[in-house]
């Protein structure tokens, strides 16, 4: 599952001080994501074509997205008779998967699928039957290499090499680069990156990571600037590649359900009418406290409700120490925190020890209740 991290690269685009050291830009799409190719040489000697062409041999090669490709052969007919590129990647993934104790395997595609990151998929929880069988044909013991040939040892078992292959293509250009005489170069592709020699202002090639969990979800500020020199690195992540699962948990205290907003016992009394046909059944599930239920419904998807009563119709939560930690925590997470008119992190203190109430959770449940509410008060 790929998710990127943007990259910043810190060059000038030519050397006044030194006419025999141009700098030059390669820009383009490949392997579903982007790729930049610098370098410093006396003349363009390596073209875009050129290097489209390195990607169009890996893609015949690796590509999932490739019908004719060699691994969608193997994927569908449980062998395959193996190019150099395939050969190289495969026998180095089995090399890693034993490295790692098997932390590393590339016959993971089927489980990919299942969860909605592979080719064409769409994401949603899977079953823990599905789970299974996904797993039964799930290990790297289960394919191995006769000569040229890539065989399967029980049907269905499926590969997926693209934690690997942008690290090769990567590779491969670089080499490219290399047997031209090239040697100041930097070479990304989706976030791998590897370079050699210096930058355009004479100084280590500079790459800019963002912070994985970001301001918001459009916005990742940069983190960290490497400063490198003749190394590779592995910037890609995946926090940009996920789903939201909605959940269908409530969190809330059914004892003073006659105490609460009329907008809010309607959303409680949705929630309770669920069923398959409208994306039911909802569970509830309410512990007492706050730091558990949050935390379950963080992990599982659902919402967690502290209403103010009758009683006590500012609630009980207090603003600044219980309820924005918990904001704050859930909303870069993905979801959502109101005192059911505004966002908790708006609202402004007054005082030390000020209550709230509090509704926390999925954007999509935390939807629904803003609806009832709505509509409750129209």
């Amino acid at each position: 599952m790929i998710v990127f991290i943007l990259i910043f690269f810190f060059s000038r685009t030519h050397i006044a001080e030194n006419p025999q050291r141009n700098f030059y830009e390669i820009k383009g799409q490949a392997q579903g994501t982007t790729y930049s190719i610098r370098y410093l040489y006396s003349d363009s000697v390596v073209s875009k074509a050129e290097v489209d062409s390195i990607f169009k041999a890996i893609d015949l090669s690796l590509s999932l997205y490739k019908k004719e490709s060699l691994i969608n052969l193997f994927n569908r007919n449980g062998s395959v008779r193996m190019d150099e590129h395939m050969k190289n990647v495969v026998e180095r993934s089995l090399a890693i998967n034993k490295s790692s104790h098997r932390g590393f395997d590339i016959t993971v595609k089927t489980l990919v699928d299942l969860w909605g990151f592979g080719v064409n998929g769409k994401k949603a929880i899977p079953s823990t039957k599905q789970i299974k069988k996904a797993l039964s044909v799930t290990g790297s013991n289960l394919i191995f290499i006769k000569n040229d040939s890539l065989l399967a040892r029980k049907k269905n078992v499926q590969i997926d090499c693209n934690g690997i292959a942008q690290g090769y293509s990567v590779d491969l250009i670089f080499h490219y680069l290399e047997k031209k005489g090239i040697e100041d170069i930097l070479v990304e592709i989706g976030g791998e990156v590897r370079v050699k020699g210096k930058n355009a202002e004479g100084g280590n090639w500079k790459v800019g990571l963002e912070s994985p969990s970001g301001i918001t979800e459009e916005w990742y500020p940069v983190n960290e600037v490497l400063e490198l020199d003749s190394k590779a690195v592995t910037t890609s992540g995946d926090y940009r590649n996920f789903f939201r699962d909605k959940g269908k948990m409530y969190s809330v205290n059914h004892g003073n359900f006659f105490q609460y907003d009329i907008g809010v016992k309607n959303y409680i009394d949705s929630c309770q009418k669920r069923d398959k046909a409208n994306g039911g059944p909802y569970t509830q599930r309410y512990i007492g406290s706050m730091v558990s239920d949050v935390h379950r419904n963080l992990i599982k998807g659902g919402i967690f409700m502290y209403p103010g009563t009758t009683d006590k119709p500012k609630g009980k939560l207090r603003l600044l120490y219980e309820c924005n930690p918990f904001a704050f925590i859930v909303e870069v997470a993905g979801g959502k925190a109101t005192n059911g008119k505004e966002r908790i992190l708006d609202v402004q203190p007054t005082e030390l020890h000020q209550r709230t109430p509090m509704f926390i959770g999925s954007r999509e449940m935390m939807d629904e209740l803003a609806s009832c509410i709505t509509n409750a008060s129209s």
